[in-house]
């Protein structure tokens, strides 16, 4: 997975944001300690530049999260920034380090950002003098210190070298580490990515990543080597000219339940060759790839997470599965061996009792180990169908081990010589029916214990899941820090919810041709009845449910004192008073007659509005169009 930008992301992200030259600076918020977001202005456009040190700078499309308070570092940049314009954009050289000017001439100010190594974020006045920064550091090797007073080290402008020639290539490919792959051992020495030298490579047939040692004759394949670096530079000077597309390569990777999670890989400015024959998506520019990558890495993190998790709990559901039924199995091939060898001694009681009363007799007369062993072997030899049926003595337990047979099989069974074989046949059944008995508990348990494992799982699973989607934060609309409701004949009706949003809502979301209601009520809330494109009169429906949403929005509510409201059009509402009078914070003078609506009963309700996907948004698409028209508006 990419971490950071390389040197042709710079060149992309610097001339996507040259847009923004001659904007104006708004105010600079902190992410966290590394990651800054700065607001600006251009004309009626606002928009968001994100920069995170030694990671990546582009324009923000996503609602990031800020700190609830900035930062002595982000306090710095607002005392010098705020309210200035953007001057240039630039990167300086061909290093990832990108210049924000602001202002020209001694004015100026040099926001610098640092997107190699741990980075850094400086910010220099005219003469590039550091008056903050974010990570002091010294260099002893070049006696340079990066601190506030000293002179910030502007890096040597390096132009991108010339072709190398074919015989340069050769000498390049025979004295680098013969272990390294082909695109590895062309772009050290240049300028390029690994991705773009791999692009260029595949373009000319050549394997990117064979090394470098199995190329047999290097002077055969240094042509196209060349070719393919001269491809790069032909990309590289697009880039930096032309504004451009953005492209993220992703994979897929499926859950426990069938479902697919998108696994983002890499963001380019360009489609490469190997991304090309992969799962990838395209964006209108490079800022919005990068932005779209970032902004769900960490829902990303939790995903694979998730992933992680769904795989550790089912393979324990799997082994609970397992382990009970190797115990079930290993129960059910007891009861079946002790019921088979209870048959076979009853079919064979007479030989078992014969056996017992030999070895019973022998040890009854004190003889040794040796003397029956050689008694049993002396009765075998004269054909003893009763020597040749024990195959085995266990004397200090009190057994011998016969081999039975019925007319499909025989087998070896144990038999105690303490009782008759009439005994050991009940106490083999008496074990068949103990293990019938663990058997049935043994299931049961069973179930109870896969039930519980399976809702150990499902849980863990449901968890984590919630974890993850409650991490995609979806970028607010500008109407929802408003109370705010969809009409029975779909007009958006806007309401303030205090002094400060009433102020705002008449200043800034009062277009002409809609509708101010007002209630006479104290604390009464000012609503708007946003027109549809075209104007027209509001139907009288939508009137009355605003104006029900006013009376609401009062003190009517608490005191259950219903009271009348109004309606005016846009004009009639003024923030000029007349001479002599004072208008508090989120009042209005209305200006002509106030057209007053019938009592409105004290009583609310409310709705769930459902997103749906694309295919859904097409079947409803007459439906739907006709509600979200006046969200972007």
């Amino acid at each position: 997975m990419k971490s950071r930008f390389t040197t042709i992301d710079v060149t992309a992200a610097v001339n996507d944001l040259s847009k923004f030259e001659g904007a104006r600076i708004i105010n600079i918020y902190d992410v966290n300690h590394k990651t800054y977001i700065m607001k600006v202005s251009s004309g009626k456009e606002k928009a968001s530049i994100l920069f995170e040190s030694g990671i990546r700078i582009h324009r923000a499309y996503h609602d990031y999260q800020k700190a609830s308070f900035p930062s002595s570092f982000s306090m710095k940049m607002r005392k010098h920034l705020n309210n200035r314009r953007i001057f240039k954009i630039t990167q300086l050289g061909m290093d990832r380090v990108v210049d924000i000017q602001v202002d020209e001439g001694e004015r100026a100010f040099h926001l610098i950002i640092e997107l190699y190594d741990r980075g850094n974020i400086v910010l220099t006045g005219a003469s590039y003098i550091i008056m903050n920064i974010l990570r002091p550091r010294s260099d002893e090797d070049t006696s340079v210190r990066l601190v506030v007073g000293e002179s910030y080290p502007l890096p040597n402008s390096r132009e991108r070298p010339p072709t190398p020639s074919v015989d340069e290539i050769v000498e390049m490919l025979t004295g680098c580490d013969q272990k390294l792959p082909l695109k590895r051992a062309v772009v050290s020495p240049g300028f390029y990515s690994n991705a773009l030298i791999e692009h260029v490579l595949l373009n000319e047939e050549l394997n990117p990543d064979l090394q470098v040692s199995a190329i047999g004759n290097k002077q055969s394949i240094a042509p196209r080597v060349v070719s393919a670096i001269k491809s790069a530079e032909v990309i590289t000077t697009a880039i930096e000219k032309n504004y451009g597309p953005g492209f993220v390569s992703y994979k897929l990777e499926k859950r426990s339940d069938g479902s697919e999670v998108e696994i983002l890989l890499e963001y380019h400015p360009y489609l490469f060759s190997q991304h090309e024959r992969g799962l990838f998506k395209r964006f209108e520019s490079f800022s919005e790839a990068v932005d779209a990558f970032y902004a769900v890495q960490d829902v990303q993190k939790q995903q694979q997470e998730a992933l992680r998790v769904e795989k550790e709990a089912i393979k324990k559901l799997e082994n609970v599965k397992t382990d009970q039924s190797r115990r079930l199995l290993t129960l059910e091939d007891r009861r079946e061996m002790c019921m088979k060898m209870a048959e076979l001694i009853i079919l064979n009681q007479g030989l078992v009792d014969a056996a017992i009363n030999i070895v019973s007799t022998a040890l009854a007369r004190k003889a040794g180990w040796m003397q029956i062993k050689d008694m049993h072997c002396k009765a075998i030899e004269n054909g003893d169908p009763v020597a040749k049926s024990i195959v085995g003595f266990n004397l200090k337990c009190n057994r011998i081990m016969m081999r039975l047979s019925d007319e499909e099989d025989s087998r070896d069974v144990p038999v105690d010589i303490r009782m008759t074989a009439f005994n050991n046949s009940r106490k083999l059944y008496e074990e068949m029916k103990a293990a019938t008995e663990k058997i049935v508990r043994t299931k049961a348990a069973t179930r109870s214990a896969i039930k519980n494992a399976e809702a150990k799982t499902h849980s863990a699973v449901k968890q984590v899941h919630l974890r993850v989607d409650t991490a995609k934060v979806r970028k607010e609309m500008w109407f929802e820090k408003f109370i705010w409701f969809i009409s029975s004949e779909k007009y958006m009706v806007i309401v303030g919810r205090d002094a400060e949003q009433n102020e705002l809502l008449v200043k800034r979301y009062l277009r002409p041709g809609d509708i101010y209601v007002h209630a006479d009520a104290h604390g009464a809330a000012s609503v708007i009845i946003r027109n549809k494109k075209g104007g027209g009169p509001i139907p009288p429906k939508t009137m009355t449910e605003a104006a029900q949403m006013a009376v609401c929005c009062s003190s009517s509510w608490t005191s259950q004192i219903v009271s009348a409201a109004w309606w005016v059009y846009d004009h009639q509402v003024s923030k000029v008073a007349p001479s002599g009078e004072y208008l508090t914070h989120g009042s209005f003078m209305i200006r002509g007659k106030k057209n007053f609506m019938p009592c409105s009963p004290l009583q609310l309700g409310f709705g769930i509005l459902f997103r749906v996907d694309e295919v859904s948004v097409t079947n409803r698409n007459q439906q739907t169009l006709v509600v979200f028209e006046y969200f972007y508006v």
